[in-house]
């Protein structure tokens, strides 16, 4: 799979406001944008943020972390809002198959994970990771990925005590009680749902003027 050109720039601080995905990005840098809030990396960069273990490598758990499938399930549409009824398990023939897709396009000397020079090889000929269609690799719960989508976009420049209240929070708050209880009442509540503790640090550090 190859794109006629990726972004191969240093890496950006991660943003405050929500950077908009163009549905033509191809999705490596659609998940940078929408999942970290970083429109500009670079191949080392990217790889690098998601070799969690610091072991130089993509592991298979890298892998399905990347793709947002070591979680079992996906509630509503991942970033925490949504409708109950779009929530579904990931099965582990899916993981396989990911998993697997992922070492025959990178794992050019079939140890079973991907190297940084792999990577870095795979990149130089223009190919990117392939799209399957499980949106942008949300890598946390529902409830995590709430707290950060919700306050980058909502209230990291103009309410970081998260004291206004949108649609938005009445929407997750719908999803939690059908998901949580198989009901939509939701206790009455003042402000944002949201948990600055849950909430990155990398997220709350505050715009210098």
């Amino acid at each position: 799979m190859r794109a006629g050109a990726i972004l191969l720039l240093p890496l950006s601080v991660w943003a405050h406001e929500k950077i908009k995905a163009d549905p033509g990005d191809p999705w490596q840098v659609r998940h940078m944008k929408e999942e970290h809030g970083i429109a500009d990396f670079d191949a080392h960069s990217f790889f690098t943020l998601h070799d969690n273990d610091n072991s130089k490598t993509w592991t298979r758990t890298d892998i399905l972390n990347l793709y947002g499938l070591l979680k079992p399930n996906e509630v509503g549409d991942g970033t925490g809002g949504g409708n109950v009824d779009e929530s579904h398990e990931y099965s582990n023939d899916l993981k396989d198959k990911v998993y697997n897709e992922i070492m025959k396009l990178l794992d050019t000397n079939n140890d079973g994970v991907v190297s940084i020079d792999e990577w870095r090889e795979f990149c130089s000929r223009g190919e990117v990771l392939p799209d399957f269609g499980l949106g942008p690799g949300h890598h946390g719960d529902y409830e995590f990925e709430y707290e950060v989508h919700h306050w980058r976009e909502f209230h990291s420049e103009n309410d970081p005590e998260v004291k206004i209240r949108h649609p938005e929070d009445d929407e997750h708050d719908r999803l939690y009680h059908a998901f949580e209880h198989g009901d939509s009442e939701a206790d009455p509540h003042d402000g944002s749902w949201i948990q600055l503790s849950r909430v990155p640090a990398k997220f709350r550090k505050q715009r210098k003027d």
